[in-house]
């Protein structure tokens, strides 16, 4: 679907083509951000954002986990149990807050009670006790989680985000 389907104005800001591969690889994610935030925010499907969002947090989290490295070798990170704590804690605050700008940019709503969320609980209701997970971010009903610990499908953790798809946690 084009952007022009759901906005019939709409022309993308540019000052023209953009010289490097990178600026040209930057603005088609422009493009498919715009595209994917329109599609939820104007039809209510989170099919394109959640692959959006995606996109955006492999790159982002490999540059925070390469920075918290650097960080962590040049004695700015301190570890209080480990080296991987010290970077994952990095990471993770990294990432997080990368993402908030990044959904505020799109002008995405977010947060607790939202369809869109950034490490906020997830509810199963679906036993007589109510459990709950928190994915470092959801998008409909596909979560997502950065971690530096190797996690399979029998992982709790993974096993709970697999939960929403019987339409029952939020």
């Amino acid at each position: 679907m084009d952007i022009q389907e759901i906005y019939p104005d709409y022309t993308y800001p540019s000052l023209g083509s953009p010289l490097t591969t990178e600026g040209r690889a930057q603005e088609l994610n422009d493009l498919r951000m715009i595209r994917a935030a329109a599609l939820y925010t104007e039809r209510g499907n989170p099919d394109a954002l959640q692959v959006e969002t995606l996109r955006f947090l492999q790159k982002s989290v490999d540059v925070a986990y390469a920075e918290g490295v650097r960080r962590y070798n040049n004695g700015v990170l301190k570890p209080r149990l480990s080296q991987n704590e010290a970077i994952g804690n990095f990471v993770d605050q990294q990432v997080r807050r990368n993402l908030q700008i990044h959904f505020n940019t799109y002008r995405l709503n977010w947060g607790r009670g939202q369809n869109v969320t950034i490490n906020n609980r997830d509810y199963d209701r679906s036993a007589s006790d109510v459990t709950y997970r928190i994915p470092d971010a959801r998008v409909g009903r596909v979560s997502f989680d950065w971690t530096l610990m190797r996690k399979l499908r029998a992982s709790p953790q993974i096993q709970g985000f697999s939960l929403p798809t019987r339409g029952r946690m939020r």
